[in-house]
């Protein structure tokens, strides 16, 4: 760390391609604090098969509030983006966060 920045990457991955970023997930008021489920193209480490072609990167299950991926662990919750289709239900029994989901659309969790 140097001047306040983390100079280690967000977690399992780094991030050095914009379109490669997580999806922000926008609120009704506009408001951009969370992050969508999934993220369906992550950067690729030497890991992912060249083979691959366009499909050369990771869909991972996502941390809503962090952005991170979900536990920070690659194995148990990323994919090759060829099987991202198969493993969006996967992520969103892990990773979706009803009350952040709420909020988003501007519903009161809290019986107000």
């Amino acid at each position: 760390t140097q001047y306040g920045v983390d100079y280690n990457g967000l977690g399992v991955f780094g991030n050095n391609e914009h379109r490669f970023l997580p999806l922000c997930a926008a609120a009704a008021d506009g408001s951009r604090k969370y992050f969508s489920f999934i993220a369906e193209n992550i950067h690729p480490d030497r890991d992912v098969p060249y083979e691959l072609g366009s499909n050369r990167a990771y869909c991972c299950c996502i941390n809503m509030t962090t952005g991170q991926v979900l536990n920070n662990d690659r194995d148990g919750s990323c994919v090759y983006k060829n099987q991202c289709n198969a493993h969006y239900y996967n992520c969103m029994q892990r990773s979706f966060d009803i009350d952040i989901a709420m909020e988003l659309e501007g519903v009161s969790t809290d019986g107000n």
